[in-house]
C-alpha cells in the first residue's frame, strides 16, 4: 500500500506497508536464533474491525507507532473498505 520512512534525512530505513488478503494463520512462531528477534517474541497478532481502532489505541491495546502509521496510510489511500473486510 506505501512506504512509510522511519527517519527521513537521518537513517534508510523504510517501513513497508502491505495489505493481506486471505493471510493464513500459523500455529506457534518460527524458532530462530538470531537475538533482534526478541522483539518479535514480545508482539502478538490482534484481528480488530477497523471502527474498533479507536477504542484499541484509548485503551492501550495497540500502541506501536508502526501498526498506528499503517492504519493511518491505509485510510488515507482509501483502503478502509480493504480495512473492514467489504
Amino acid at each position: 500500500m506505501g512506504r512509510l520512512p522511519s527517519r527521513p534525512g537521518w537513517m534508510d530505513q523504510v517501513l513497508h506497508v502491505y495489505r493481506a488478503d486471505g493471510p493464513t494463520k500459523l500455529d506457534g512462531r518460527p524458532e530462530s536464533d538470531d537475538p533482534d528477534d526478541v522483539e518479535e517474541s514480545l508482539s502478538s497478532v490482534v484481528t480488530l474491525p477497523v471502527d474498533e481502532f479507536g477504542a484499541a489505541l484509548r485503551s492501550g491495546l495497540v500502541c506501536d507507532a508502526r501498526t498506528i502509521a499503517a492504519v493511518q496510510l491505509a485510510l488515507a489511500i482509501g483502503a478502509d473498505a480493504a480495512l473492514a473486510g467489504e
